[in-house]
């Protein structure tokens, strides 16, 4: 499969009918949008903050290099790079993006 640009500074880099696997960086001091779906990420470089409003108790996450994070179907959530350096992960997304 060849790599595909599916949302500024995203990149599907495989997929199947259950899942995509997708690339994404942060430029410094950057937000994503709000997002529903299934996904399991994984931390490359740089410091992820992950805002999770509907979840109980903590609802702000801080994921570091080789860190990883799940969120369950339903509850939004949106990447944050708070810091003045390019944050990069990968994450899986079911179905699809």
């Amino acid at each position: 499969m060849k790599p595909r640009t599916v949302a500024k500074r995203a990149t599907v880099v495989g997929e199947t009918e259950q899942a995509s696997a997708i690339e994404r960086a942060l430029p410094k001091a950057t937000r994503s949008g709000f997002a529903s779906a299934i996904r399991c990420l994984y931390v490359v470089s740089g410091t992820l903050n992950i805002h999770v409003p509907e979840a109980e108790g903590l609802v702000w996450f801080e994921l570091n290099p080789r860190d990883g994070f799940y969120i369950p179907a339903g509850f939004d959530h949106q990447y944050y790079n708070m810091s003045g350096d390019k944050a990069e992960f990968v994450f899986g997304v079911a179905p699809d993006f």
